[in-house]
């Protein structure tokens, strides 16, 4: 099971390092330099394609965040009369 927090390391992070590897050994006027750069532009463009896909901790901390708050009431109003609206305690999605 993939756990939300845990970043696991990308598909594509061992060939972008051995395209950085491999473009630390030429100079930037070299013939092969700007097919590798064409070729790292394109495998982080994939990259960030892969990283959208996903759920950020900050969305998970703020769901967690209202279904907490929602509990709470939840739990004091089965044994304690709330005269106010609870409901305007709760974040609002936005």
């Amino acid at each position: 099971m993939k756990l939300p927090w845990k970043k696991e390391p990308s598909v594509y992070d061992e060939p972008i390092a051995d395209l950085l590897s491999a473009m630390r050994k030429m100079t930037p006027d070299s013939e092969d330099y700007p097919t590798l750069v064409a070729q790292l532009e394109r495998l982080t463009e994939m990259k960030t394609q892969e990283r959208k896909n996903q759920v950020s901790r900050d969305t998970l901390v703020i769901v967690a965040g209202g279904i907490i708050q929602v509990l709470v009431i939840v739990v004091y109003e089965q044994k304690h009369v709330w005269v106010s609206k609870a409901v305007g305690f709760i974040q609002k999605a936005k």
